[in-house]
């Protein structure tokens, strides 16, 4: 029998393998750990990023010795981290990702 089934959680449908929620879904808290929120992460690089180029085209004081290849590649590597790390977080979380899902047994 599964878990969820046991704890009244979803409704098991023998003959089609249907998994149905049940209004008890609503209750359960799910705990996430280490989760980032993505959409702020990648609001504040694009901030970084734009203020970094304004301060090369400005000229700022110690910025105006940067050249526009390595202000591209502090840009470009900026989201090439965030890319990998999307990527690594997102494999992480997905479920079934670590290991084998159990199989769907027809009870007798």
């Amino acid at each position: 029998m599964l878990k969820l089934e046991e704890k009244n959680v979803v409704i098991v449908n023998q003959d089609g393998n249907l998994v149905e929620p049940t209004p008890a879904l609503k209750d359960i808290e799910v705990l996430r750990g280490c989760e980032i929120l993505w959409s702020p992460y990648y609001f504040a690089s694009a901030v970084l990023t734009g203020l970094v180029l304004l301060v090369v085209v400005v000229e700022v004081p110690l910025f105006a010795t940067l050249d526009w290849t390595t202000t591209s590649v502090f840009i470009v590597t900026t989201f090439l981290i965030s890319a990998l790390l999307h990527y690594y977080y997102g494999e992480r979380a997905r479920l079934g990702n670590l290991e084998e899902p159990p199989k769907l047994r027809k009870q007798d």
